[in-house]
């Protein structure tokens, strides 16, 4: 299904800064999951970009394709800092976040076959809005090591960047 309403949709690529002449836009083309719509909390809130050029594939990041256990997660965007004030970073911004458990998830109210229920531990932050749609990964080693794979898709987050947040579950999709 085609997205109806957008003006345009772009991906950034190519650096961490806005900044940064050689990061570049690239337009795309949404095309959403058939049940994107149904009501059911955001369960089927995922769909796919085509590109209108080519991207080098050392700039890809693989799916994982399996459910992860126990592994670090993170997740970065550059999304609004300041609730109060619409102020976006220059750079993108990262955070650590864990996985809560299935049943604490199912007692939220979302369904962890579909979703990804996270909090973070750390002291400032969480998912900001204009971080949606953003990836979840897994991290092999430290942070500086990259992404192993993406786990998730950022689906919400509490409005006021709180530790929080909720994504789609990308395995789930790729069966």
């Amino acid at each position: 299904m085609n997205v109806s309403g957008f003006k345009s949709v772009h991906v950034r690529v190519g650096d961490f800064s806005r900044e940064n002449p050689n990061t570049r836009e690239i337009a795309a083309v949404p095309i959403l999951h058939e049940a994107f719509h149904i009501n059911r909390g955001k369960s089927y809130d995922i769909a796919v970009l085509k590109l209108s050029e080519p991207v080098d594939k050392k700039l890809a990041i693989p799916l994982c394709r399996k459910k992860l256990i126990r592994d670090r997660l993170a997740t970065c965007g550059m999304g609004t800092t300041d609730c109060e004030v619409v102020k976006l970073p220059s750079v993108l911004q990262e955070i650590m976040l864990q996985e809560v458990s299935e049943e604490q998830c199912r007692l939220s109210g979302f369904y962890p076959a579909l979703q990804i229920c996270t909090v973070t531990s750390q002291r400032v932050g969480g998912t900001c809005p204009g971080d949606s749609g953003g990836s979840v990964y897994s991290l092999s080693g430290t942070v500086f090591k990259g992404p192993k794979c993406i786990y998730g898709i950022i689906s919400q987050s509490e409005k006021n960047g709180g530790s929080a947040s909720l994504h789609t579950r990308v395995n789930y999709f790729l069966e």
